[in-house]
């Protein structure tokens, strides 16, 4: 075995080594500088959860049909009860005394009275047969008043549908064609028309009521509502015309007795009337 030996060199300068002690560098554990820098910014918050959105009321109850039959009755009743009352327009046409035989009716020597064509069918008699049998039950066709005038022709034929406790006869003057009126009423008996069956009436002025007053006989009149124009100025008329349909009421009572009153209202316009009848 070959052994090398280094005594030779160790006490011996050699410009190959450099036998000096060194030590080395110490690195202090690292630490950040203090900065000017600002703090970051706070994390955003979540936002609130979204609302949950509800799917909008449905139109139709497809189950409507399984219900038991009491049921819907009522429901079909409570409908009615919702629906609000109807403007019947009427027509109060006065005596026309210069009228010339051979080219006019006899009959226009009298006051006529005309039902006009109602805006449309209430719907629950339209809806289906057990509903129209409920409605039935509130609504009538027509008028329990005799058409003697050589005008009505086939008067009738179409019909109005109303509720007596309900709708309100909406009366006005004039005359109208053939294809507006339904029924007509005409003849030499003045005040002969027994439309003891209307409950409301709603006239614009004086004239109107007073025609009312004496060509129809309104003896279950139990209210009426005037509109606030013409010789109707102002809420302090009130009394006058509850004044006015008072005298009309004891003159058409006569000896009956009672006592009843019927209720005066005045109105801003006749959409007033579709939340202020069928309240009582």
């Amino acid at each position: 075995m070959y052994y090398v030996s280094w005594n030779k060199y160790l006490n011996k300068p050699s410009p190959d080594l450099d036998l000096k002690p060194f030590t080395l560098p110490f690195k202090p554990a690292y630490k950040s500088n203090p900065t000017n820098k600002p703090p970051p910014p706070p994390l955003p918050a979540e936002p609130p959860p979204a609302p949950k959105s509800h799917p909008p009321p449905s139109s139709t109850f497809p189950l409507f049909p399984l219900l038991p039959t009491e049921l819907r009755l009522k429901i079909w009743a409570h409908y009615h009860a919702l629906t609000p009352p109807q403007l019947l327009p009427f027509r109060l046409c006065p005596a026309d005394l210069d009228h010339v035989p051979h080219k006019r009716k006899p009959c226009f020597a009298h006051p006529h009275v005309l039902a006009l064509k109602q805006r449309s069918i209430p719907t629950i008699l339209h809806i289906c047969p057990e509903a129209r049998e409920v409605g039935l039950r509130y609504y009538k066709c027509g008028f329990a008043v005799e058409q003697n005038c050589a005008h009505g022709g086939k008067g009738g034929e179409r019909g109005v549908y109303w509720d007596p406790e309900r709708d309100v006869v909406k009366i006005e003057l004039g005359w109208a064609e053939r294809g507006e009126r339904v029924y007509t009423w005409g003849g030499e008996e003045v005040g002969g028309f027994d439309f003891g069956e209307v409950r409301f009436v709603a006239v614009e002025g004086k004239r109107e009521w007073c025609l009312a007053g004496e060509v129809m006989g309104l003896e279950g009149l139990k209210g009426v509502f005037v509109l606030k124009r013409r010789d109707v100025v102002s809420s302090g008329d009130i009394r006058m015309w509850e004044s006015r349909v008072q005298r009309w009421w004891r003159r058409v009572e006569g000896d009956k007795g009672g006592g009843r009153e019927v209720e005066v209202k005045l109105v801003e316009d006749w959409s007033e009337i579709l939340g202020e009848e069928g309240k009582g």
